[in-house]
């Protein structure tokens, strides 16, 4: 935002009629920036935010595969309940992980981003599992 200054904003102002200094326009001016002066600082930044967000979001994708691979064994004939045990523990896990996590956290946010972030990709990149017939 950019401030004028009371000089500044009374000459400007000087340009339109009825904006004269102490006028009522000056007055709810100086109000307005006396509230915006008394605004705090933001408690982070836009990137850290981000990189935050992208965090989150990588969990979010861990625990949507965890999810998918948890369907496609139940899916089984006979699902092997050790497998869908400890991914439904990798899911909570998960959920916890993602609650506790904070968006100054700049250590755990690069952890999450990086290990679970590989993770994804890898998934991701994997060859396609052929249909059972």
């Amino acid at each position: 935002m950019r401030q004028h200054g009371k000089a500044g904003r009374a000459a400007w102002c000087g340009l339109f009629s009825g904006f004269a200094a102490g006028s009522r326009y000056n007055r709810r001016m100086d109000r307005i920036e006396q509230r915006l002066a008394a605004e705090p600082e933001p408690l982070w930044t836009q990137d850290e935010a981000i990189a935050f967000e992208a965090a989150r979001e990588a969990i979010n994708a861990v625990m949507s595969i965890c999810t998918r691979q948890i369907a496609d064994e139940e899916r089984k004939a006979e699902p092997d309940t050790t497998v869908i045990n400890a991914l439904e523990s990798r899911l909570l896990t998960l959920h916890q992980e993602r609650t506790a996590l904070r968006v100054t956290d700049h250590a755990g946010i690069a952890r999450v981003r990086k290990e679970y972030g590989a993770f994804v990709r890898a998934w991701k990149a994997r060859p396609a599992p052929l249909a059972a017939k």
